[in-house]
């Protein structure tokens, strides 16, 4: 018989206090969660902190990239036996809620509703993770949303501020350099201020350049 974890700190939406199977977890910054083609070990969601995760094709070149925050799931695609498509590493110190992928199948059982519409949203969180974030559109357009989602991710917490502009530039398929002279660009039009972290000085002028 399966023997389970039982953790009952009942300080999250799942509130299942003395029946939960998942465990607290903390990692560092620039942690690989899960490697792109493993199959991942466990399933879990992030309570705090933010990630990223991207995929690069068989000769290397970065064809995918995204930043998620907190209620993010990992790993969920080894219910059914599938390695994943992207590797996930985090940007900032995160705490994450985790279990064995054995325990989960069991917790949700191999058949009925709730097992089902898992499915159904398993196949459709693997669709969006196909969705291109950072990398169409313009360089300006590119940079933009990537700011918006930073400062809606990490804020001005000065604990998550400092991420190496080389991470940044590869999720968004450009070199470093080239998202300095973007961020010097916006400085210099009082859009965002770049100095530490990225503050949003004019959200009306980075949304309109998002959308290109």
């Amino acid at each position: 018989m399966l023997r389970r974890p039982v953790h009952d700190c009942n300080d999250c939406e799942l509130k299942v206090a003395g029946k939960c199977v998942f465990a607290r977890k903390k990692f560092t910054a620039d942690t690989v969660l899960v490697a792109q083609g493993a199959l991942p070990t466990e399933i879990g969601f992030v309570r705090s902190g933010v990630i990223s995760m991207s995929a690069v094709s068989g000769d290397g070149e970065q064809t995918w990239g995204a930043v998620r925050g907190p209620r993010s799931l990992l790993g969920v695609e080894a219910v059914e036996g599938t390695p994943s498509a992207c590797e996930v590493r985090t940007l900032t110190e995160v705490e994450i809620c985790a279990a064995t992928v054995p325990v989960v199948k069991t917790w949700l059982g191999s058949t009925g509703a709730a097992r089902t519409l898992f499915n159904l949203t398993l196949t459709e969180l693997l669709e969006q993770r196909r969705d291109v974030d950072f990398r169409t559109g313009s360089i300006q357009a590119r940079v933009a949303r990537f700011a918006l989602a930073y400062e809606r991710l990490i804020g001005t917490n000065d604990v998550h501020r400092p991420l190496s502009k080389a991470r940044v530039a590869g999720l968004m398929g450009m070199r470093p350099e080239t998202l300095s002279r973007v961020l010097r660009r916006f400085s210099t039009r009082g859009i965002l201020d770049s100095a530490s972290g990225m503050r949003v000085l004019d959200r009306a002028a980075l949304e309109a350049l998002a959308e290109g």
